[in-house]
């Protein structure tokens, strides 16, 4: 897809760029979706800024090679769009992640595109790999070199060793235009490709998954153009990129975490314990899709395919699906009957999870699905999972089965962080500061000529201890210095316990150092807000503790969606047993909030302080 055309000469960027962004934003919802994506294109970052996020677009073949049909659930429309050259024209969509699309040639070459901002890349070559060779119109893959890999050369396990045919033969071979059919499954990014976005396209890398019977990752980054095959005894089925890191299911149920080491190899750890058993115990032969909830959890969608007698002539396809979702402090798999506010959307390509408070116009306790196997019409359905019933999208018409259709989420060049943002505040010196998931603070700052915020590094990386799966608050000491608040959550008696440590900046060791007693001050932090105060100047609070609120947007969410009266799991029938309390850090004694009583869960609190103009 090409770039949407601007806006017409009366609407100059100039004239738009005086107008304020609450202003900008109504313009914005009352246009349809692709004149809001030309809207958005002749718009500043900051007006951008106040626009109503875009819910996910279907990307389907057009009626011919040289175009592209895009499907919005927003507007419950569809629109025709020229393929931009040489990404889109007669390619098939592999990946889709950061707003940006990963496709594949019939010459077996990887390229990305952002449809919206008509940005375009080129991924490494697939002969990168040492084993792969070009042979001239075919690509040979030297089969013993990917077994010492993928299986380190083990081979003790029937489950976990290589097909017979790697025992057999040397090399397999595909033609080049079959590449993207039996060799490459899904591309995964971690940010975008882009340098005009401001640095991002310096820092990225690709996570490209490979088709059975290989079922195996390969990584590649910016700044090493090259592919390089990660050993996976397991098999990999889905990838997601989530909290700074890759993330994958196994085919046995079990979601594992990738990191790169000092030597640029990447590397996996077993993060969850096996998925859950169903009541056929079928799913491993099922297809399994990984998730992230807006929360932070993760989930893992079944999907199990039938047939279904119709009359008496012919079977007619058919499909059901379940969702799991990973409990931290058991650490277990617990099955959902109900998801609450949230959808989520599968496919081949690409899957995702998006509240429909934000999104009203999806169906919440929905799973949307796209065809996921390659030659076969399964449809573009929403699956609601409360009652197992499958509902057509009515305003999608016929259209082309192949190549694969991809979830799309439109999006511009937004402020680049590489590592994601975990928590910010808005320092006292006038600046937007943030925290990363891996515990490293940056400083924002508008840039004066294009008007883009941008950040640099201006901390060292904490100490995360045992590790980074912690949740972080950032926060402002009265004297300036920067604090980094770290909640541990775990189950203790059958009932959900927290502890907090505090990490305080030291400038002059550019060091991070753990303060037991943090003197007369007092943290409060929660998932919509973080602040540090003097109990000298506010006696009502206790010196050295944290004052902390609900953080599990996505378990309050779901205690709302399935009712007050029914418990979603054995541990999250309380709403008040983890809604506010008071730690103390010195002996890690938790009490709860005077003078407050029973409320509701939903919406999560927040904290505030009045003030006057």
């Amino acid at each position: 897809m090409q770039t949407p055309s601007p806006l017409p000469s009366a609407w100059p960027a100039a004239g738009l760029s005086d107008l304020p962004p609450e202003l900008m934003a109504d313009i914005h919802t009352r246009l349809s979706f692709l004149d809001r994506l030309a809207f958005a294109a002749v718009s500043s970052a900051p007006s951008r800024s106040a626009f109503k996020p875009e819910p996910p677009w279907l990307v389907l073949p057009g009626n011919t090679p040289e175009t592209s049909t895009i499907f919005s659930l927003a507007d419950r429309r569809a629109a025709t769009a020229r393929a931009s050259e040489p990404t889109m024209r007669d390619h098939v969509i592999i990946g889709s992640s950061q707003g940006w699309l990963v496709t594949a040639d019939d010459r077996g070459t990887m390229r990305v595109v952002n449809p919206v901002t008509g940005d375009q890349g080129e991924l490494p070559a697939i002969t990168t790999i040492p084993f792969i060779r070009d042979i001239g119109g075919y690509f040979s893959i030297l089969l013993k070199p990917f077994v010492d890999i993928r299986y380190g050369g083990v081979d003790d396990l029937a489950s976990l060793s290589p097909p017979p045919y790697f025992r057999q033969c040397g090399t397999y071979t595909s033609s080049d235009h079959n590449m993207r059919r039996y060799f490459y499954r899904k591309v995964i990014l971690s940010a975008s490709p882009s340098r005009r976005a401001g640095g991002g396209g310096e820092g990225y890398a690709a996570m490209l998954l490979l088709q059975n019977p290989f079922g195996t990752p390969a990584f590649a980054t910016a700044e090493d153009r090259r592919w390089r095959i990660a050993p996976s005894r397991d098999g990999v089925h889905r990838p997601i990129h989530h909290k700074g890191k890759f993330f994958s299911v196994t085919y046995t149920g079990i979601v594992e975490e990738w990191e790169r080491g000092e030597g640029g190899e990447f590397r996996s750890k077993v993060v969850t314990t096996m998925m859950a058993d169903d009541d056929d115990g079928q799913w491993q032969c099922c297809s399994k899709y990984i998730a992230a909830a807006p929360d932070g959890r993760l989930m893992i969608v079944i999907k199990k395919a039938k047939d279904v007698k119709y009359y008496y002539a012919w079977n007619q396809w058919s499909c059901s699906f379940k969702v799991q979702v990973f409990d931290e402090m058991t650490q277990r798999w617990e099955v959902l009957k109900h998801i609450g506010d949230l959808a989520i959307l599968v496919g081949i390509n690409g899957s995702m999870c998006v509240s429909t408070e934000q999104h009203p116009e999806l169906k919440a306790g929905c799973v949307y699905y796209t065809n996921d196997d390659i030659g076969t019409d399964k449809g573009y359905r929403a699956s609601p999972l409360r009652d197992g019933t499958l509902d057509k999208i009515p305003e999608l018409a016929n259209h082309h089965i192949w190549p694969l259709p991809a979830w799309f989420t439109p999006s511009f060049p937004l402020a680049p962080s590489r590592d994601g943002v975990e928590d910010a505040i808005h320092h006292h010196r006038g600046k937007f500061f943030s925290v990363t998931f891996t515990g490293v603070v940056e400083e924002w700052e508008r840039d004066g000529v294009d008007g883009e915020f941008k950040s640099k590094v201006v901390t060292t990386r904490m100490d995360s201890g045992d590790g980074d799966e912690h949740r972080k608050y950032l926060a402002a000491a009265p004297d300036g210095r920067l604090m980094i608040v770290v909640e541990n959550t775990k189950k203790s008696s059958s009932r959900w316990a927290c502890s907090f440590t505090v990490q305080v900046f030291d400038e002059m060791t550019q060091r991070w150092e753990v303060a037991k007693d943090i003197g007369d001050l007092a943290l409060l932090v929660g998932i919509n807000s973080s602040m540090c105060v003097s109990t000298t100047k506010h006696p009502e609070l206790k010196a050295g503790c944290v004052y902390y609120t609900d953080d599990e947007m996505g378990k309050a969410s779901l205690r709302k969606g399935a009712g007050a009266a029914r418990r979603i799991s054995d541990h999250h029938d309380d709403d008040r047993r983890r809604n506010v309390g008071v730690y103390r850090l010195k002996d890690g004694a938790v009490g709860n909030m005077a003078g407050l009583g029973q409320h509701k869960s939903w919406p999560p609190p927040a904290w505030f302080t009045p003030c006057f103009p």
